[in-house]
C-alpha cells in the first residue's frame, strides 16, 4: 500500500515539474524598466536641434533654443499652426510627439551714419557707429548715400567723353584743331560752359568753330616770293 502512495507522489512531481518546464518564465532583467518616447523639434529654417527619449509621465528638460538670422525664438509649440504652446514645468510626455519652434523677425536695424563734422564740444559722435537715434544735433550725423557718376560728352571734336562725380566739376580738355578753323570753345546750348561748375547731370558739349578768312590774290599766275620796291617817278 505504502508502495503504491509513494509511486503516486513520485508521478504528481513528475508531472508538476513537466508543467513548469512548459511555461515561460519572465524576463526578470526587464523588470524595473520603464517606457520611453521619442520628441522631435521641428525648427522650420532654424538651427537643428536632435530628437532626445523621455521617460513616460516625465517632464520634458527644455533643449538648447535654436537660431535663425533675422528672428528671435519664441518657444516651442504643440502642433505646426503655434497655438498651443509646450509648458516644460506642467506637460509631461505620454507618446511620440514633435514640438515646433516659434520665431519673431527682428526689427530692421536703422541704417549707419558718419558724422561729417564733430561736435565743438563733445569732439565725436555718441557713439562709434553714430546711429542717428543716438546722435545729438551738434553731431551733425547724415547718411552716406551711394556715389552718383554722371557723363560728359563732347561733340564736334575728336574727345573722349569723361565720368564725372556728382557735384564735381569736369576737366576742361585740350582745345582741339581743325583745319582752316579757329576754336571757340565748349558751349552748352548757346552758353559757354564754365567747367569750374559742378556736374548735376549728364551733359552734351558742344565745339564751336570760326572759319578763318582767306585773302583772295590779285593776280593768281604771279607769286610773290620777295619785298617789292616801288618808285613813283615825278611828272616833269
Amino acid at each position: 500500500m505504502m508502495k503504491k502512495r509513494i509511486a503516486v507522489i513520485f508521478v504528481m512531481l513528475f508531472a508538476f515539474v513537466l508543467a513548469l518546464s512548459s511555461c515561460e518564465l519572465p524576463d526578470m532583467d526587464k523588470f524595473g524598466e520603464s517606457t520611453t518616447y521619442t520628441v522631435t523639434f521641428e525648427t522650420g529654417n532654424g538651427s537643428a536641434v536632435a530628437p532626445v527619449e523621455v521617460s513616460e509621465g516625465s517632464l520634458l528638460k527644455a533643449p538648447q533654443a535654436p537660431t535663425r538670422e533675422g528672428y528671435t525664438f519664441a518657444g516651442w509649440y504643440k502642433d505646426s499652426s503655434l497655438s498651443s504652446p509646450w509648458r516644460f514645468d506642467k506637460d509631461t510626455v505620454d507618446k511620440d510627439i514633435t514640438l515646433y519652434a516659434g520665431w519673431k523677425k527682428d526689427a530692421q536695424q536703422p541704417p549707419k551714419h558718419e558724422c561729417n563734422s564733430a561736435c565743438p564740444e563733445c569732439g565725436k559722435c555718441l557713439d562709434e557707429e553714430c546711429h542717428e537715434s543716438a546722435c545729438t544735433e551738434k553731431c551733425q550725423c547724415s547718411v552716406i548715400p551711394d556715389p552718383v557718376y554722371y557723363t560728359v560728352a563732347f561733340a564736334g571734336a575728336d574727345v573722349a567723353s569723361q565720368t564725372v562725380l556728382e557735384n564735381t566739376a569736369a576737366t576742361k580738355p585740350q582745345d582741339p584743331e581743325k583745319d582752316g578753323y579757329t576754336f571757340l570753345g565748349w558751349y552748352l546750348g548757346e552758353t559757354l560752359y564754365d567747367f569750374s561748375a559742378p556736374v548735376t547731370g549728364n551733359i552734351n558739349l558742344e565745339a564751336k568753330w570760326n572759319k578763318n578768312e582767306v585773302k583772295p590774290n590779285p593776280d593768281p599766275g604771279v607769286e610773290i616770293t620777295g619785298e617789292i620796291e616801288l618808285t613813283l617817278a615825278e611828272a616833269g
